[in-house]
């Protein structure tokens, strides 16, 4: 694959600039702000701040986790749940009493940025922050705005949008059914990075987690940075690709890791679900990347119904994706 995702056996494995301090002064204060609205302290988690309008995070969606986590963590009204790298299997969905995320839109010569306190519970919006900080600061301190793939990006949701519209971009895990629960519920899948921000350092290992409320079979595709498509599971190692109902599953199994490497710039996963084993797994298990398109998508069965079923047996089939972006290793000097 030319994208930075490695497979690794055991044994291989109209403002004026603002200086830094001005740029953190303005996001502790859209923090504290938030954290002011109540007159308790809350349990918060800090999840990705993403382009608006879009499921893109950046090198400045990262910076924008990063001190909003530190400045929540520093405010004595904000009990910060630790974000969940490393345990993929717990989300800041699952039950809180808040979580904080946002979006940001470059207009012109600044970055327009708004973070919102979400209710974990009824998902309600609790409060918002707006506030601006001049793009020339930001290329300043070597804060990209954009995946450094941001074309490539365009014409990849374009073509996901034309031939998949039924492929959801991420959304929280199913919920498990009620014991009196009556009519059977359509096949439903989720699936997540185990990082809060969807942004990767490189060198850093890329795990999955999913979920479906049904027991089902799922392949995962991974589009890179050329838009290049191939599947990634199963494969030649792992070839179980039964998932249970409601039992979280995270991927891959040892002995692969998928490990992020350059070049950098946003990723996409595609994770398809049946109720039924899938019929062309074969001759895509070991293959070599194909260029995304219409076709290709077609003939792997992205969001469409795969192979004939036998006459007295519903086939159901769903589809999720993600996005994920790598940073070179100067972000893990840049934690302050």
């Amino acid at each position: 694959m030319k994208k930075g995702l490695l497979f690794l056996y055991l044994g291989f494995i109209s403002l004026t600039l603002l200086p830094a301090q001005d740029v953190d002064t303005q996001i502790r204060d859209a923090v504290n702000n938030l954290a002011a609205r109540f007159n308790v302290t809350l349990d918060v988690s800090i999840g990705a701040v993403m382009m608006d309008g879009t499921n893109t995070p950046s090198a400045f969606s990262r910076f924008l986790s990063e001190r909003v986590s530190h400045f929540a963590a520093n405010n004595d009204m904000l009990r910060v749940i630790p974000l969940t790298r490393g345990l993929p299997a717990i989300r800041p969905t699952m039950p809180r009493q808040g979580h904080i995320t946002g979006s940001f839109m470059l207009l012109g010569d600044r970055v327009d940025i708004t973070l919102r306190m979400v209710s974990d519970t009824g998902g309600e919006t609790l409060g918002s922050q707006n506030f601006s900080i001049p793009a020339a600061e930001l290329s300043r301190m070597g804060i990209a705005i954009e995946p450094e793939n941001m074309q490539a990006v365009r014409e990849r949701e374009q073509i996901l949008e034309d031939i998949a519209p039924s492929v959801q971009d991420y959304s929280p895990p199913p919920p498990a059914p009620a014991a009196h629960a009556a009519p059977r519920q359509a096949l439903e899948i989720a699936a997540w990075p185990n990082t809060d921000t969807f942004t990767f350092i490189d060198g850093e290992e890329l795990r999955i987690t999913l979920v479906a409320n049904q027991n089902s079979y799922f392949k995962v595709f991974h589009i890179d940075i050329y838009n290049q498509m191939q599947l990634i599971f199963p494969n030649s190692v792992n070839r179980n690709n039964f998932i249970q109902a409601n039992q979280p599953r995270t991927i891959p199994d040892a002995p692969v890791w998928f490990r992020v490497q350059a070049p950098f710039g946003q990723d996409t996963i595609i994770v398809v679900a049946s109720s039924r084993q899938f019929t062309n797994l074969e001759e895509t298990i070991g293959g070599q990347p194909v260029r995304l398109s219409h076709e290709a998508m077609l003939a792997r069965g992205i969001g469409i119904q795969i192979g004939p079923a036998p006459q007295h047996e519903a086939v159901e089939t769903a589809s999720v994706r993600f996005n994920f972006t790598s940073l070179p290793a100067i972000w893990q000097h840049r934690q302050r």
